[in-house]
């Protein structure tokens, strides 16, 4: 199973400050989480020799010399960030595989597009891999694991939204000349019996109700 460890950079909403919002991720094979954990508490233990619980290391906080980093030397923080960035990077592929989506300004129509757009993509990729794993051989799950933010709420309601679209995309895909054909006798008995089934604008049926029989809602 990989783990795919997901964070942003940038706000969805904060066009007034930026030109760029960014979602990314690194997917960790689960075999390969002790070796990185441990290779990480090395740097740890280089760094902090007298701390034994665990640290997180936030870019942000190390290069802006925040909280726990406040007191350390600009240099000992670069080399801090190059220790840590260097435990990744030495990772082989396909143990550890980074993923990366971006969304520009002049692409945002609505405050929910950003967030949206690059969750969707970031987990299309994280998939396409997952499928090419398969396909090569190596049937391997995913876990999608995100950071404890203000928007984590919003982000599992977009993952379901997305699943939603996913499965329904596949049932399209996988519909058959021969099954459209079974319901033949059915649509007939439908067409026999002169009914008339619209889907719509709540408001739009509403002001039309003289058209139809009756009026059910469907989605709460």
């Amino acid at each position: 199973m990989y783990l795919f460890y997901m964070d942003e950079s940038g706000d969805p909403n904060g066009w007034n400050f930026q030109d760029n919002f960014v979602l990314a991720g690194i997917a960790v094979h689960e075999g390969q989480v002790r070796r990185l954990s441990g290779e990480l508490d090395d740097v740890q233990r280089r760094f902090f020799p007298g701390i034994a619980v665990s640290l997180e290391f936030h870019a942000q906080h190390i290069f802006g010399g925040k909280s726990r980093f406040r007191t350390m030397a600009s240099q000992q923080r670069t080399d801090l960030l190059n220790a840590a960035y260097d435990v990744t990077a030495n990772a082989r592929f396909p143990n550890l595989v980074a993923f990366i989506t971006a969304i520009h300004v002049s692409a945002v129509t609505n405050q929910h597009q950003a967030l949206r757009d690059c969750l969707e993509d970031i987990c299309e990729r994280f998939n396409t891999f997952l499928v090419r794993q398969f396909r090569a051989g190596y049937p391997d799950k995913g876990m999608l694991i995100m950071d404890r933010s203000g928007r984590e709420r919003r982000i599992r309601e977009l993952m379901s939204t997305s699943a939603d679209r996913q499965r329904e995309r596949d049932e399209i895909l996988r519909t058959r000349q021969e099954d459209v054909r079974k319901m033949a006798e059915m649509v007939a008995e439908v067409l026999k019996k002169n009914v008339l089934c619209v889907f719509g604008n709540e408001k739009t049926l509403t002001d039309n109700k003289e058209i139809f029989d009756d009026l059910i809602k469907v989605i709460e």
